[in-house]
């Protein structure tokens, strides 16, 4: 995955600092002293593929946020299943589309200043 800024865990740890933490069961029959421990392969799999439900995102996200162990985990499980080359090709089509913009202004401005349009313009502006 794509090291760098990533708003959700941002915010997660910002509420987490203001609030305090109720513990609470993930939903999977674990009760309330088994919620910190680690996700399961197939919550840590669906988060790596992008497939897990938002609701259960969100609790995921904030355990991925203080596990190291986890975290590493589902980085190798996205790399293993491709979905940091599909992260990394969405994200170089916006650096394709923004070195476009300077190409076509590059030609509008050889287009303006061309010898036959300059051949009209300059006895104009003289």
């Amino acid at each position: 995955m794509r090291e760098g800024f990533d708003k959700e865990i941002d915010s997660l740890l910002r509420r987490r600092g203001r609030a305090a933490v109720v513990a609470r069961p993930r939903g999977n029959g674990a009760d309330a002293s088994q919620a910190d421990a680690h996700l399961d392969a197939d919550e840590l799999s669906a988060f790596a593929e992008g497939l897990m439900p938002a609701p259960a995102r969100v609790n995921a996200a904030s355990h991925l946020a203080e596990c190291d162990e986890c975290r590493s985990t589902v980085v190798r499980l996205a790399r293993a299943a491709g979905v940091e080359g599909e992260l990394e090709r969405r994200a170089a089509v916006p650096a394709s589309v923004a070195s476009a913009k300077p190409a076509r202004r590059r030609e509008w401005l050889a287009a303006i200043f061309a010898p036959r349009v300059l051949r009209y313009a300059a006895p104009a502006l003289a």
